[in-house]
């Protein structure tokens, strides 16, 4: 139970410190292109991994 707690409290500060480093990366850019752009453009990056992981996954399998 302990091991359980402790690996959801280590999850919760790496999400913490991504979000941070999210904003401190993405603050420059937010000013530029305005916050719609800049969410749209890390979703669309996002999809791309997910759909290149997705086929890989897809080839394997056959």
């Amino acid at each position: 139970m302990a091991s359980y707690v402790l690996k959801l409290v280590g999850l919760a500060i790496l999400v913490l410190l991504l979000g941070v480093l999210g904003v401190i990366v993405f603050s420059g850019v937010w000013v530029r292109v305005g916050f719609l752009t800049a969410i749209f453009t890390v979703f669309g990056i996002l999809f791309v991994l997910g759909w290149i992981q997705d086929s890989e996954e897809r080839r394997k399998r056959m």
